[in-house]
């Protein structure tokens, strides 16, 4: 433990020296951690898988909510990139192997070394095994020949892309978010006189059953009188109605109501707007119709605002710890639902750590568990892909069976930094013990092959993005990151970034990406 903290405290310092701008972050620990692990220490396998797993989980627990939405809109693209660079990987080391006469159990671990993989590792030594294709200790020597490169090699491209494409990070940010609230139509305040005979003596709820027109009537007026627009306020000929949604669903609305009108309805009423943000622990991952709002505190909802993007409310809506939502009520009913929303703002930063652990415990199940493919081949993800696919999850559907789970920001940060410090020392110094015997035993040669196959992958899987996909400078730098499977460089690339972004597009391509990693270490030892 002293050695560990020791690397920590100096890779930490070593990583906030800064030279013209440029700094190495974690990178600093991987160094240290090689250094020192030359010398003889060792940091155990168990403290680095236990941070590659809080590292993995934290990812998935901060992108989960947007993952799938992006996934769908952009899911063939990601599919692409991950199966052209897995092959690409393969198709160079079937290569070396022929042409310089490399030992195929050997190749096998350049190729999940230069990919920086580990359950690929993993299943191409359990196939060695099985089907007597060489040794284990080929494998594994080819792993740690390449991987030092990989892991160094994709940390220094990533730092260093920004310059080397001459693009700039904020700038397309500030597009995607741009795009991202184009996604979600506008919403607009209108009103309209009831003089539709079909809604004459309906309640709101039947004019707009299962809300078919995504709007929301907030107040209604009737001889000068505001009334709250409940789901059985009965509408009248004559009344005049304040809706909000986007100009399309309001146009329908106009189309079942009446005609538009130009009021006010802000005269000598006791009914009023309030933005609250949602700052209570108790409400956080509840569905919006769970509070039942109107029939506790006598309010409507009337729009909903997150990340600076305002949306029509919905009763399956789940809450955000954040969200702003603007209520309709009277003064004294917006002030007791302000306190049942930001009432116990104490407990905001503590999570319930029962749903948090039995994620992680359903997480290393799901990994361990191996799934039987043709030809004698299995995929199983390991405890790091089981672990990321189940925070996806648990982030997407915000609980585990009646469970909710809720992770505070900073909990989530930290549960990022701490994993990838762990990993890092344990990879460095397992690096550091191996990488000068390796080179003296096996030759230059060997190593060049290796840093052969990361640098073309990364070449070709660049230019695929840059000029095919026409992919944003985040994305590609997350993109990139998750195709070598490297926790250090998404490290790098969040360092340029001040949005989800890089995380998202890490999250996308990260599970494709080790999936077809593993099944190809394990067909070109089985086909060769």
């Amino acid at each position: 433990m002293l050695y560990l903290f020791l690397i920590l405290a100096l890779g930490y310092l070593l990583g906030q020296i800064k030279f013209k701008g440029i700094s190495l972050g974690n990178t600093g620990i991987l160094l240290i951690s090689i250094i020192l692990g030359y010398f003889g220490i060792k940091i155990s396998s168990e403290i680095m898988d236990l941070g590659l797993i809080l590292f993995v989980y934290s990812v998935g627990l901060s992108v989960g909510k947007r993952f799938f939405r992006m996934f769908k809109m952009n899911g063939l693209r990601f599919i692409s990139i991950s199966l052209i660079s897995s092959g690409i990987a393969a198709i160079l080391v079937c290569l070396l192997t022929f042409f310089i006469k490399i030992p195929i159990d050997l190749s096998v671990g350049l190729y999940t070394g230069a990919l920086t993989n580990t359950p690929a590792l993993a299943a191409a030594m359990e196939v060695v095994s099985r089907f007597s294709k060489g040794s284990i200790d080929n494998v594994t020597a080819g792993y740690g020949i390449a991987y030092p490169f990989s892991m160094i090699g994709t940390v220094l491209l990533i730092q260093f892309l920004p310059t080397i494409l001459k693009r700039n990070v904020e700038k397309e940010e500030l597009e995607w978010i741009r795009k991202e609230k184009e996604i979600i139509p506008k919403l607009f305040v209108k009103h309209f006189v009831v003089e539709k005979p079909y809604v004459f003596s309906k309640q709101i709820s039947q004019i707009n059953p299962h809300r078919s027109i995504n709007a929301t009537i907030s107040r209604v007026k009737r001889n000068n009188k505001v009334f709250i627009a409940t789901s059985d306020f009965v509408l009248e000929k004559g009344d005049i109605v304040r809706a909000v949604g986007s100009l399309e669903e309001l146009e329908k609305l106009e189309h079942i109501l009446g005609r538009e009108i130009s009021i006010s309805f802000d005269s000598e009423t006791d009914i009023t707007t309030l933005e609250i943000e949602i700052r209570e622990k108790s409400c956080i991952g509840k569905k919006l119709k769970d509070l039942n709002l109107f029939e506790k505190y006598n309010v409507v909802v009337t729009r909903i605002k997150r990340d600076d993007i305002e949306m029509t409310p919905y009763g399956d809506l789940t809450l955000e710890i954040g969200d702003i939502l603007k209520v309709v009520g009277r003064e004294s009913d917006l002030n007791n639902l302000m306190k049942v929303f930001q009432g116990n703002t104490k407990s905001i930063d503590e999570i319930n750590m029962m749903p948090y652990l039995l994620g992680l415990f359903i997480g290393v199940l799901v990994g361990s568990i191996p799934l039987n493919l043709p030809g004698g081949m299995q995929l199983k993800l390991g405890a790091a892909g089981g672990v990321f696919i189940v925070s996806l999850l648990i982030a997407h559907f915000g609980r585990i069976g009646k469970l909710y789970i809720y992770v505070p920001k900073a909990t989530i940060n930290f549960g990022r930094e701490i994993g990838l410090m762990l990993f890092l020392a344990g990879v460095g110094t397992t690096a550091g013990a191996n990488i000068v015997k390796i080179l003296k035993t096996q030759g230059l040669i060997l190593f060049l092959s290796g840093a052969t196959i990361t640098v073309i992958t990364l070449l070709v899987s660049l230019l695929i993005m840059i000029f095919i996909f026409k992919m944003n400078l985040p994305s590609i730098m997350g993109a990139l990151s998750a195709l070598m499977t490297n926790p250090p460089a998404l490290d790098a690339a969040n360092a340029k970034s001040k949005t989800e972004l890089v995380n998202l597009s890490y999250a996308s391509v990260y599970p494709l990406a080790l999936i077809f990693k593993i099944v190809a270490a394990q067909l070109i030892l089985i086909l060769y």
